[in-house]
């Protein structure tokens, strides 16, 4: 009869453990799936943010650019010293167009991303800027 005790209890300890040991499994697996869930919605942020930010950058020397040609040609008076002021900034100025380009390119990305916080700073900017928003 001992034997029959001690046989019927390894066998419950065994059942007991095994299920145990399943449901150990079972919430690291539901664990390690939440975390990459969790790195990949981090990943896509991350990403949306360095978007946004490569928008801004563009912007910032687009009007930089711009307020600079401004300023030169208020203080100057002669097309001559104009040209040769312009001259200094010829590489800088060069870029504007494709600056332009790559700002409207990540404005896209930016649309297509539905992230309310996003839309929101970039209507401010063209509110800002007074450039007509995209409907």
């Amino acid at each position: 009869m001992e034997g029959l005790v001690a046989y019927l209890t390894a066998m419950l300890g065994k059942f007991v453990g095994f299920f145990l040991k399943q449901s150990e499994y079972e919430r690291k697996r539901r664990d390690e799936l939440a975390d990459r869930e969790f790195t990949r919605r981090a990943a896509i942020h991350d990403r949306k943010i360095e978007e946004a930010r490569d928008v801004l950058e563009k912007w910032t020397s687009f009007i930089y650019f711009s307020m600079e040609t401004t300023r030169m040609l208020s203080e100057e008076k002669s097309l001559k010293r104009i040209t040769r002021r312009f001259a200094s900034y010829d590489e800088e100025f060069k870029s504007i167009p494709s600056m332009r380009h790559e700002a409207k390119t990540k404005e896209s990305s930016i649309d297509r991303s539905e992230d309310k916080e996003l839309s929101d700073l970039q209507a401010e900017l063209f509110l800002k800027l007074q450039i007509p928003a995209k409907t």
